[in-house]
């Protein structure tokens, strides 16, 4: 059996303050979603979380709107139209404060966050107060970009805050 490692960001730190910001923006793309569904007059329910670039799921698409999108669902350049919705995304990405959006993955991967092998497990969650907690099989200290970014705790208070979240979400339902 292997060592288990846990770990949560330092809210002062760079990678804290990276989550937190992610956390407060993520609610954000829902207005987007309905954005989208209105500018296409389509059933929006699902796109990718990308302030540069509008993909969406194309089975989503009923309409001639699906003109517009390529088989991987990202919207064509070549087309006036496509431009035109482009332009309505850029400017409602920004009206909504999105343009700063960067993804948790990307968030991660620049501050070492990350496994390197196969053998490697990692597993987190961000609690309601903007803070990722994070169980590995591994010391993720030994790759930690941006020294004190993130701090060791008990397998114990990873578990325990697991489970607090846990109701506290089950009890929002």
């Amino acid at each position: 059996m292997s060592k288990t490692y846990c770990f949560k960001s330092v809210d002062k730190s760079s990678y804290g303050k990276k989550v937190k910001r992610y956390f407060e923006l993520v609610p954000r793309w829902n207005e987007v979603i309905k954005f989208v569904g209105t500018i296409l007059d389509e059933d929006i329910t699902k796109i990718a979380r990308d302030p540069e670039e509008l993909y969406i799921d194309i089975d989503e698409l009923q309409g001639d709107s699906k003109k517009l999108f390529t088989k991987e669902g990202k919207l064509k350049k070549n087309l006036n139209e496509a431009k035109e919705i482009k332009e309505l995304y850029l400017e409602f990405i920004e009206d909504v404060g999105l343009s700063e959006y960067v993804d948790l993955h990307l968030i991660n991967f620049v501050h070492g966050i990350i496994r390197m092998s196969d053998q490697q497990r990692i597993e987190s969650f961000i609690s309601s107060d903007g803070v990722n907690y994070i169980k590995a099989n591994y010391n993720l200290l030994d790759r930690d970009k941006s020294s004190g970014s993130i701090e060791p705790i008990t397998e114990i208070e990873f578990e325990e805050t697991y489970l607090k979240e846990l109701k506290r979400r089950e009890g929002n339902k």
